[in-house]
């Protein structure tokens, strides 16, 4: 599908690719073969999962692309989680796929304080593709009901949207794609929490002191 085809092709090697609906891989199987990136797809379905695996085989990227069967939001806070000391793709950009048009906005509540920002720099914050469909025939009009839709979820304004117009599915019914970085007030919402900071400072010290 176009699409698939637009979006990857956005993508660099030094990126890492989030699949967060990854279904059976439209979106992170050509992200792994055609542009070499690291991706981690994740779907709730174990069918879908099942036949991604298979996909990944068949196109020879088992050893750039990792599956998972979880929840989407428990997958992006293990994702976030599992960077201890700095962000995934140094010299590129976290790519965050939400392809669930139905409800995707409504999983945007997941963000919301899960980054640490001795860890996570506002530069380096994930980008999000967000798929999702409205119910008009303006594609301003579906933007920003999209967008008012997934800051209801973040609690937080999200600036700096980029809106593309994927196709119309019904009558005054249009499915669309926004882009956009994720705010850091929303990123690094309820941070320090109890010791977290300090636990990370304590780790980065012993770690240089070990390095010296």
């Amino acid at each position: 599908e176009g699409e698939h085809k637009r979006l990857v092709a956005s993508f660099k090697k030094e990126d890492e690719v989030w699949d967060m609906f990854a279904g059976i891989g439209p979106f992170a199987v050509p992200a792994a073969k055609l542009q070499k990136c690291r991706v981690y797809a994740n779907d709730l379905n174990p069918r879908s999962v099942h036949y991604l695996d298979i996909n990944a085989t068949n196109n020879k990227v088992l050893s750039l692309l990792s599956s998972s069967n979880e929840c989407a939001r428990a997958f992006l806070r293990r994702k976030v989680t599992d960077c201890n000391d700095a962000p995934p793709a140094p010299n590129g950009c976290v790519h965050c796929i939400m392809n669930l048009p139905a409800s995707a906005p409504e999983f945007m509540d997941c963000f919301r304080g899960a980054f640490n920002p001795e860890i996570w720099p506002p530069e380096r914050l994930p980008k999000v593709h967000l798929y999702a469909f409205s119910k008009n025939s303006d594609p301003k009009v579906c933007e920003d009901d999209i967008r008012q839709r997934a800051e209801a979820a973040l609690g937080f304004p999200i600036p700096g949207v980029s809106a593309h117009c994927v196709r119309d599915v019904a009558p005054k019914k249009l499915m669309l794609c926004l882009s956009f970085t994720l705010p850091p007030e929303a990123a690094y919402d309820g941070w320090p929490r109890n010791g977290d900071d300090q636990e990370h400072r304590e780790r980065k010290r012993s770690r240089t002191g070990q390095e010296q």
